[in-house]
């Protein structure tokens, strides 16, 4: 940061840790113009980065003080072809092991269920986690779960352990 700044520049590197890079090249450079004049640090730059499951990287530089907003997708073809076995492999572990919790979560329902069967919203609910799961819909799991823990909670239902 500079005082009166006008541009700034964005790269984007891959991590393959926290701690180190795969390269010492950013795969994605931006420049950010039109940045509003004054001392630096006086207005707040805000950066998202969105990482899809099918691997796309969608990056938002926002500067809501001058009324700037870019969105982008960088294109990062270097490896990737190479290592999408291998990030395929790490999308589906982290999927399974979130897949395991949403069945133990639905397993304890259904124990709780069988004691009270006029709980048709808890049933309802579990129906579409399960609808979720076999759809290997991560999005939809995490709304179903959240639908079955306000269902269980309307319908008064404790979960034993």
């Amino acid at each position: 940061m500079a005082d009166d700044q006008a541009m700034v520049e964005m790269q984007v590197f891959e991590l393959d840790s926290l701690k180190e890079r795969v390269s010492g090249k950013p795969f994605d450079v931006q420049k950010i113009a039109g940045l509003p004049r004054g001392p630096a640090g006086s207005y707040p730059i805000e950066v998202t980065f969105e990482y899809s499951v099918d691997q796309r990287l969608t990056i938002t530089v926002a500067i809501p003080s001058a009324g700037i907003r870019r969105r982008w997708q960088p294109r990062h073809e270097r490896d990737l072809a190479d290592r999408r076995p291998e990030s395929q492999q790490r999308v589906d572990t982290a999927f399974g092991d979130a897949l395991g919790s949403f069945r133990k979560l639905a397993e304890r329902t259904e124990r709780a269920l069988a004691a009270r069967p006029d709980a048709t919203r808890t049933a309802a609910a579990l129906d579409a986690l399960r609808d979720a799961m076999n759809a290997c819909d991560a999005a939809a799991c995490t709304a179903a779960k959240n639908a079955l823990l306000e269902a269980l909670f309307d319908d008064q239902i404790t979960l034993g352990a």
